[in-house]
């Protein structure tokens, strides 16, 4: 029987899974929003006014899990 190794895309996956389990024991609230047709300075914009309240914005394109 061969070990097959996990690709890199299964292991940003899992990375990306843990992370958000981490958040959701550290963070008490949270919001999911779904947006269509922003760009990514629009996006920056509202990443650093979250840091300023101590929010911490993860982002998936095009993430299925």
């Amino acid at each position: 029987m061969t070990i097959k190794k996990k690709s890199e895309k299964r292991l940003k996956k899992e990375a990306y899974w843990r992370k958000l389990w981490e958040l959701t024991s550290k963070y008490k609230k949270a919001i999911l929003v779904d947006v269509d047709n922003v760009s990514s300075k629009q996006i920056n914009k509202i990443r650093l006014e979250m840091r300023r309240l101590d929010a911490v914005m993860i982002m998936g394109k095009n993430v299925s899990i």
